[in-house]
């Protein structure tokens, strides 16, 4: 299967950019495993702690997060974006912080601000 042969990509990917949150949605209940193995992966190399993982997608429940050991769940890209922050917040509030999250948040509070105008 195509998908598993490129599961290592992503790393390098993540890497890459020093992501802090990796998040995935499956639109099937065939490609949720697929949540489980990065999961599983993350583990097996040591990076676990080191990310915060977000699953989404139609067949995708809190409980399906919770057992896989994901981070954070969210409904649609909607609340996608409010767990996100909240995350990035909590991060933030360990001293773990980055010039990145604070660019995030600003575009974050002005991108609301400004909606709220119109």
């Amino acid at each position: 299967m195509r998908v598993k042969e490129e599961m290592c990509l992503p790393f390098r990917q993540i890497t890459l950019r020093r992501a802090d949150i990796i998040g995935t949605s499956a639109l099937l209940t065939t490609t949720m495993t697929v949540q489980q193995e990065l999961e599983e992966k993350l583990k097996e190399r040591g990076l676990r702690d080191k990310y915060m993982t977000m699953v989404g997608g139609s067949p995708v429940t809190k409980r399906w997060a919770e057992k896989i050991g994901a981070t954070a769940y969210s409904e649609d890209a909607s609340e996608c974006c409010d767990v996100a922050l909240k995350l990035i917040l909590e991060k933030s509030m360990t001293g773990k912080t980055s010039e990145q999250y604070y660019i995030l948040l600003w575009f974050y509070f002005k991108f609301n601000i400004l909606n709220s105008l119109f």
